[in-house]
């Protein structure tokens, strides 16, 4: 951490001190709501930590880009391949935290991920996928491999994988974004989106503007606000499982902010606003789906959103992720 960077983030948790007694910048029992930062259409308000969490909660869990670029995980076509299911092998010592949107390439077709999940240590699944890549059904380079694409798909993409659970809106939202990207291939593939250098230049703006907001000490999470209206609240059991897959979740929010109208004068929310989107899903039906040993992810629908929790047994104390989201 560099000087600036240091004397930044002290200055950040000095006033989340000062303002922690007063309860509406407080989103929950255990987080603060931090200063906004907003560029264009999209503002991210960073989600703090009260105090450092202990346990297993603290930063023990394997992301996908770490596990398959150290070979302690695997992503395989199933059998000869299915479309929307993939073998995963977690060969580590660790617990691994995959996230619903998560872009894999190679194989058959290129994938995301599908739900939010843990697979355990020394675990082999087979996981819920969704093919971003309609024109192709061959092996490519890697065989039956995947590899990751170092991103995650836009918002509107991984809504349809995470809570739609719909292989033909995903393709759908594939060929919008692509078409509104201007961008042709003959496989129909979001590849050139998950990994293309035009759409990098395209959202630079807003990671130079919205990034450092995420990047102070303590911070879990965000909630997010397009043209003022609260669509994702993401919250994180630890800062050391946020910072391993901010800058992946901050790119989805930018590469759906890039083709959304900006609104003049619209109203930033309230953090009233923030805990009244996130208690629309209190009392709805949670249901189991998926579960790995120790670990399951449910979901809960409300009006007009949809809530999404992954419980590790190992850490009883909060969800390790907990997700609402516009249900549109």
């Amino acid at each position: 951490m560099d000087r600036m960077t240091g004397l930044l983030a002290v200055t950040f948790l000095g006033a989340m001190v000062a303002r922690a007694g007063a309860d509406e910048v407080a989103l929950d029992d255990d987080t603060l709501v931090g200063a906004p930062a907003t560029y264009k259409n999209l503002t991210f308000y960073p989600l703090v930590a009260r105090t450092a969490p202990v346990g297993p909660a603290l930063g023990q869990y394997l992301v996908l880009d770490e596990g398959l670029k150290s070979g302690a995980v695997q992503v395989l076509e199933k059998g000869e391949g299915e479309v929307n299911r993939l073998t995963l092998k977690n060969r580590s010592q660790k617990p691994l935290f995959v996230m619903s949107g998560e872009v894999v390439i190679g194989g058959k077709q290129d994938r995301i991920i599908g739900k939010d999940s843990i697979i355990g240590a020394g675990e082999t699944v087979d996981v819920p996928v969704y093919c971003v890549e309609h024109g192709r059904w061959t092996e490519s380079g890697d065989g039956r491999r995947f590899r990751s694409a170092g991103s995650m798909a836009d918002t509107q993409v991984r809504k349809q994988a995470a809570i739609k659970d719909s292989q033909s809106d995903v393709w759908r939202e594939v060929a919008a974004k692509n078409g509104k990207r201007g961008l042709e291939n003959q496989t129909g593939t979001y590849r050139q989106v998950a990994t293309g250098g035009d759409v990098a230049k395209a959202i630079q703006p807003y990671s130079e503007k919205l990034d450092p907001a995420l990047a102070a000490p303590l911070v879990v999470g965000m909630v997010v606000a397009l043209n003022g209206r609260v669509v994702g609240v993401e919250q994180f059991a630890a800062p050391a499982l946020f910072a391993k897959l901010r800058g992946k979740l901050a790119r989805s929010y930018y590469v759906d902010a890039l083709d959304q109208p900006v609104q003049a004068g619209a109203t930033q929310p309230t953090v009233a606003d923030m805990r009244g989107f996130v208690a629309k899903t209190a009392g709805g039906k949670e249901d189991v789906v998926v579960e790995h040993k120790a670990a399951r992810t449910t979901r809960q629908e409300g009006k007009g959103v949809v809530g999404s929790k992954v419980v590790d047994e190992a850490a009883p104390a909060k969800p390790v992720y907990k997700a609402v989201y516009t249900n549109e």
